[in-house]
């Protein structure tokens, strides 16, 4: 029992490791937060969609087609936080 903590009070921790531990922390945090953010987006334009075909069936081909190109704009986001956690991820870091 004594080794196990004799050999925890003697270990270091080096600032890179730190670092490195930093870049997957945040790149975890904003793959997390691109995800939620682009399920909410989606959920918002659907259900605006829903809402005004239920008002105005007749503009149901505009509002689909309006529909379909938000829902692409809302999913790049996610696409370019992947692209920012990987660079944060394999980054070297600025020290």
């Amino acid at each position: 029992m004594s080794a196990i903590v004799l050999a925890a009070t003697t270990t270091t921790i080096s600032g890179t490791q730190i670092v490195s531990a930093a870049g997957l922390i945040g790149g975890g945090l904003i793959l997390a937060g691109v995800a939620v953010g682009a399920g909410v987006g989606d959920a918002l334009v659907t259900s605006r969609t829903i809402e005004g075909v239920a008002r105005q069936p007749e503009s149901r081909g505009a509002l689909l087609t309006l529909t379909f190109l938000f829902v692409g704009i809302v999913d790049s986001f996610p696409i370019i936080g992947l692209v920012l956690a990987l660079l944060v991820i394999f980054s070297k870091g600025l020290a």
